[in-house]
């Protein structure tokens, strides 16, 4: 309502300026028009129409009619086609390439309702327009994403395939410029960019169905296949996921510079994530114990890839929904965080229909490999899944695998540990306080949780309370090297960076952009190993706050991070901390990884019959050895 209030009076003042008064009248339509408000809108596009032939500049022209088209669309599909026409003569009247080829594109899309044929026409004309301006490429993976719809609508699927491919490979190559050119855009993320990403995915899959189809199909019949495989397609479809995941963090982000300090070569082209994926895929199931688990989630079908050492990459498809598996995500969190152990029973809970769909599968594959170790690459709300508390209708999850996740395969740092005893610095807060106007209760068991890190980690040090501050933090670092940095305070992740923080016992907010620049500011050989966050929480069925988890260890330039999705007793927090301290305590020959010292703590608590909100909240994040 400010933003509509700010408008009105800018258009009062602007009634002598038809520059000034056309770009009110666009804002404020705008603003009608993501509220789906119609009847609101209409009346400004009809008040900024006659203004153009008002406007000297052709350029300001030729964008304005182009915005009053993509507002008007189908609701006048006449008035919408001669805006477009008259903003495709400002713009060659000036030679501006980048604006005639929107104006093309839009006609394209307009003509898609009515005849495909002339719709590809148009499209493959704007993508030839600005094919030939290296400033429109933001107009160019638009068009080229439209061209492969309009063909995966006329059934052409590898045509489709390549517009796509096309289409993020431009992207790809602008997105952090555009990102910080147009703010909007970064809001518009799931309209304008990911699903590029899906619709390629999603061809892919499908692909990869018809190709084991016709495999098994000419086994049967001991013949070729009618159709070929590609050996190369699951790893497009990886390669496209990850780099998914990359644009979400960097979207999440606001920009590339996070993201191309975690990569060792700083390069985030698209072959440089093929290669990376790849890489971290045989350095991860080296061992021959681990396994890696990718989701895609589509829009009625849930896709798992598994990676085993020495085998191909294995395909499963599920016929479940985007909206179905939310609800059951959602529902599951509800069921986990029940107040007593009586309330929760995971042969009736959706434990037990997850793991049917995440997990079951696979299982055989699983036991007959030896494996010990799942590393789960997530999507969506799948990260918001505790995946240990899934339930096999006998056993949990972690009662059979030590489990990690990756916020990004091409990201995660798979370098050993150190081979020498791990020290943290343990900052805590205990008291009660108050933030910004926001109370924070006191977590009693701070001081039992950072004296068991004295006990299990000798030569760790604690800063309680008031000397938990961002300056004695920054000294202390910088002062010695620590392998873990573990912070043992009330914090939330969420929908935006600037709102991921923690509380220090100076009373103050510490965001993770801040954590970030005091850990990147470290020599590289001091790198923190693992940053432990004990008592933070995420938004249940909040998908960009389960990014500032995912995004947590990226962002603050440590291996991994362990984290709770909710808050949880800090008593609770106390017995998990020590038992997986214990497991990393000593010298490499006798000490845990670090997926297998969670495991055991949760697995402490588990033969101690506590409850699943209890040790299922804690989460390994990056690197897991």
């Amino acid at each position: 309502q400010a933003a509509i209030a700010f408008l009105t009076e800018s258009l009062k003042i602007s009634q002598n300026n038809p520059s000034a008064e056309l770009r009110s009248l666009l804002s404020l339509a705008s603003i009608h028009h993501r509220r789906k408000e119609t009847a609101m809108m209409l009346p400004y596009l009809k008040k900024a129409i006659p203004l153009l032939d008002q406007v000297n500049s052709n350029r300001v022209r030729a964008y304005a009619a182009i915005d009053i088209a993509k507002l008007l669309n189908s609701d006048d599909p006449k008035q919408t086609e001669a805006l477009l026409m008259q903003a495709i003569r400002s713009a060659q009247a000036i030679k501006d390439l980048r604006a005639e080829s929107f104006a093309v594109g839009e006609l394209g899309r307009l003509y898609k309702q009515r005849n495909s044929d002339a719709a590809i026409s148009w499209i493959k004309r704007a993508i030839a327009t600005a094919d030939q301006d290296l400033e429109a490429k933001d107009s160019l993976y638009l068009w080229e994403w439209e061209l492969g719809r309009l063909l995966e609508a006329q059934g052409q699927t590898r045509s489709a395939i390549a517009a796509y491919e096309r289409s993020i490979r431009v992207l790809e190559s602008i997105r952090s410029d555009i990102l910080e050119a147009n703010r909007e855009l970064q809001f518009n993320f799931r309209d304008e960019i990911e699903p590029i990403y899906r619709d390629l995915i999603e061809l892919r899959v499908g692909l990869e169905n018809v190709n084991k189809n016709a495999v098994s199909d000419a086994r049967l019949k001991q013949a070729q296949p009618t159709v070929s495989a590609d050996p190369n397609n699951i790893e497009i479809v990886l390669r496209a996921m990850d780099s998914l995941r990359l644009a979400e963090l960097q979207n999440y982000f606001g920009n590339d510079c996070i993201l191309a300090a975690a990569r060792p070569t700083g390069n985030l082209s698209t072959d440089a994530t093929a290669r990376a994926v790849q890489a971290a895929l045989s350095t991860a199931t080296q061992d021959g114990q681990t396994a890696v688990i990718n989701y895609i989630v589509l829009k009625d079908e849930l896709v798992l890839i598994l990676n085993v050492k020495g085998k191909p990459p294995r395909t499963e498809t599920m016929k479940v929904s985007a909206q179905e598996l939310e609800r059951l995500i959602t529902q599951f969190r509800g069921q986990l965080q029940t107040n007593t152990l009586e309330d929760f029973d995971p042969k009736t809970s959706n434990a037990q229909v997850l793991y049917q769909y995440l997990i079951e599968r696979i299982r055989p594959t699983l036991d007959a490999e030896g494996i010990k170790t799942l590393v789960f690459a997530q999507d969506g709300l799948l990260r918001n899944i505790p995946m240990a508390a899934l339930h096999d209708g006998k056993q949990f999850l972690i009662q059979n695998y030590a489990i990690a996740t990756v916020p990004s395969l091409s990201l995660v740092n798979l370098s050993p540990p150190k081979n020498e005893p791990k020290t943290a610095l343990a900052l805590r807060l205990g008291e009660a306080v108050t933030v910004n106007g926001r109370n924070y209760s006191a977590l009693v068991y701070t001081e039992r949780e950072t004296q068991s890190i004295l006990q299990k980690l000798p030569g760790s040090l604690v800063l309680p309370d008031s000397e938990f501050t961002k300056q004695n933090m920054n000294a202390k670092l910088k002062q010695r090297n620590y392998s873990i940095l573990h912070l043992a305070t009330h914090g939330q992740f969420g929908a935006d960076p600037k709102d991921t923080f923690l509380i220090t016992g100076g009373r103050e907010e510490l965001t993770l952009i801040e954590l970030e620049k005091m850990l990147r500011g470290l020599p590289s050989e001091d790198q923190i190993e693992l940053l432990a966050l004990t008592a933070c929480q995420t938004a249940v069925g909040d998908n960009r706050s389960t990014l500032g988890l995912a995004g947590a260890a990226v962002q603050a330039g440590a291996k991994s991070a362990l984290a709770s999705l909710w808050f949880i007793e800090d008593r609770g927090t106390a017995d998990l901390v020590q038992s997986f301290y214990q497991g990393l305590s000593g010298r490499s020959s006798q000490r845990l990884s670090k997926a297998e010292a969670l495991r055991k703590a949760q697995m402490d608590l588990i033969d101690a019959g506590k409850h699943p909100r209890l040790w299922s909240a804690f989460v390994l994040v990056g690197n897991w050895f």
